[in-house]
């Protein structure tokens, strides 16, 4: 059975069981045709800025079988302030002329760095579980697929990258490493038409193919009901509060419908609060919210397990 690598950007731990779930889940729904195995690598700031370049240290590398079917290496490495303030700017294109050719050496000087770590990882699953991938499939090319392909590189194997998130970020660029990524791997997979036009449009040379994110039957099954007329109809709207899940079209439909429509509905909101560092905020959420006549026939749901999703 082939062997593959799966680099995702996130990944559920016990503290944070939600995220990065479809990846879990997808990689389980091929696991009957390959033998997989996932490597979490995350970087966590260190809290006191070191006044020089010091070699980047892994805190703790561990395998733990407890999630699944399928193993997981947990890495967590430290990174420093000055490459996150350097990973900032160059995202923004701040480097230009004379300055982009030194910013070109320290990115080059920061990725090494990182694919070390990875290569680490890569070693003690091969000491520990006899491992040795014949595919690296990175699932977010713009977060680790610079690392993912010098790993292919080195190993001599092809790299899948895909790509889920807005391409690029919102407020930065796709760097030049990135790209090179992409365009020298043998796929890249986009879960939406709209997003394969996005990464062209960046000028790579590549061929994306869309495959949208998995549904598991098994647990989201169709219910067979009585048609809906004596019934009100309840409208579910899932997502964190981001300008790119454009919360505000839907409150103005759902506004328009209310004054239009001669029956009642209901409408749940789940998800505002996904998680920190991504939504935009409660309270900026609930301020929008309440600009709109929509109150009394809401749910509102912060967050919600990936079990009472179903539900």
């Amino acid at each position: 059975m082939k062997k593959i690598l799966m680099l995702p950007p996130w990944y559920p731990t016990k503290e944070d069981p939600v995220a990065g779930s479809f990846f879990k889940e997808q990689a389980e729904a091929l696991s009957r045709y390959f033998d997989f195995f996932f490597s979490f690598v995350s970087f966590s700031p260190r809290k006191v800025i070191p006044f020089r370049l010091r070699k980047q240290m892994e805190r703790g590398v561990f395998i733990d079988d407890s999630m699944g079917p399928i193993p997981v290496v947990y890495c967590n490495a430290h990174t420093h302030i000055p490459e996150i303030l350097f990973r900032f700017f160059q995202r923004r294109g701040c480097f230009k002329g004379k300055l982009g050719k030194a910013a070109r050496l320290v990115e080059d000087y920061y990725d090494n760095r990182r694919y070390r770590i990875y290569k680490k990882v890569l070693r003690f699953i091969e000491v520990k579980r006899d491992f040795k991938p014949d595919l690296i499939y990175a699932l977010a090319a713009q977060t680790n697929g610079v690392e993912a392909y010098s790993i292919s590189k080195k190993l001599g194997i092809p790299l899948i990258l895909a790509e889920h998130a807005p391409f690029p970020f919102p407020g930065s660029i796709v760097t030049r490493k990135t790209k090179e990524a992409i365009e020298a791997s043998a796929a890249i997979v986009s879960v939406s038409n709209h997003l394969s036009r996005l990464i062209l449009t960046q000028g790579i040379d590549c061929s994306p193919i869309v495959v949208g994110n998995m549904i598991d039957g098994e647990k989201f099954s169709l219910k067979h009901t009585s048609p809906l007329a004596g019934r009100a109809l309840n409208i579910l709207f899932v997502g964190a509060y981001v300008f790119f899940k454009d919360y505000e079209t839907f409150f103005k439909a759902m506004s328009e419908l209310r004054k239009i429509s001669r029956r009642e509905f209901s409408i749940t909101i789940v998800g505002y609060e996904v998680s920190k560092g991504y939504t935009m905020g409660e309270e900026k959420f609930k301020k929008h919210f309440e600009k709109y006549d929509l109150a009394d026939i809401t749910t509102l749901i912060p967050k919600a397990s990936r079990g009472d999703m179903v539900s």
